[in-house]
């Protein structure tokens, strides 16, 4: 029972947890059709991502889970958005 207590606790010693503003406009990108995207990088790497609700102010994305799989996360969603506005940014 300790040994099995002990392993619960260095799991949840693991977990990080990283927020990230991103604009609002650019949240439906990172969600996908019906969450496919979002669902889709959880799966992938782990994490547990909250994206507020249209009607909330914030931007802030909070990536939660493994540090690395939430690195990854971050990593990931930064440079989705990073390389969509300079996509459009270069065509207007």
């Amino acid at each position: 029972m300790l040994e099995a207590k002990r392993e619960i606790l260095k799991r949840f010693q693991t977990q990080s947890s990283s927020a990230v503003e991103i604009p609002k406009e650019y949240h439906g990108f990172i969600l996908g059709k019906g969450g496919v995207k979002l669902k889709e990088l959880e799966k992938q790497t782990a994490t547990k991502i909250t994206i507020p609700k249209e009607t909330e102010s914030s931007g802030r994305i909070v990536v939660t889970g493994p540090k690395e799989g939430m690195l990854h996360t971050v990593e990931t969603v930064l440079t989705f958005i990073h390389g969509f506005y300079f996509l459009h940014a270069s065509r207007n």
